[in-house]
């Protein structure tokens, strides 16, 4: 498959050079432009980076309470980050931390290691559990903050509907929408540390 994929991209990319030698390109995200570039062998003088857009509120203080909500949108890719996630806060329940965890997740039925996970750090009772959503309110309107703690993603539109919802988000920084997080609307934290 890698070979398959490999040889589809170089056809694209001669394709793309062929015919649109004085064009650009748009990339959502600087994170987008660097594949374009490695992977694909365009140009970075040929790639302009916008980045999708919503009214941004500035995140709501997290009152100071018994648990705090996490909300995390995770399909069944390691990718995306929801084992991990949800692995940090069976971590967390054993140094007794309060928490709530509102999860969407529409193969977790499926999805042997999350519902392994759940079930080993006894997160049932602190776990909420979406299938796939239509309608996004009821899982906003549940959480404090949403992360996205995901490996590589190439934006992220939940960050911004979490933003226009007024909601903390934490975004790791290998997500292209930690580009748009400013200081008044969530903070950004290195994946690949553990502090």
């Amino acid at each position: 498959r890698y070979f398959k994929d490999k040889k589809k991209i170089k056809k694209q990319t001669k394709e793309f050079n062929e015919y649109t030698s004085s064009k650009k390109m748009i990339a959502v995200s600087n994170i987008v432009k660097q594949d374009y570039v490695k992977n694909c062998y365009v140009k970075p003088s040929q790639i302009t980076v916008s980045y999708p857009g919503c009214n941004q509120h500035e995140y709501n203080d997290i009152k100071q309470k018994v648990c705090i909500s996490f909300g995390i949108v995770a399909n069944s890719s390691i990718n995306k980050g929801g084992h991990l996630f949800l692995f940090a806060l069976g971590i967390a329940k054993i140094f007794n931390a309060k928490f709530e965890a509102h999860i969407i997740a529409p193969l977790y039925e499926k999805d042997v290691l999350l519902k392994g996970i759940a079930k080993i750090f006894n997160l049932e009772d602190q776990l909420t559990v979406y299938d796939k959503q239509q309608d996004m309110n009821e899982f906003y309107k549940n959480i404090d903050c949403l992360v996205i703690p995901s490996k590589n993603e190439t934006f992220g539109l939940v960050t911004l509907e979490a933003m226009s919802y007024g909601k903390t988000v934490l975004v790791s920084n290998s997500a292209g929408s930690s580009e748009i997080v400013t200081y008044n609307s969530g903070f950004i934290f290195d994946r690949n540390s553990l502090f």
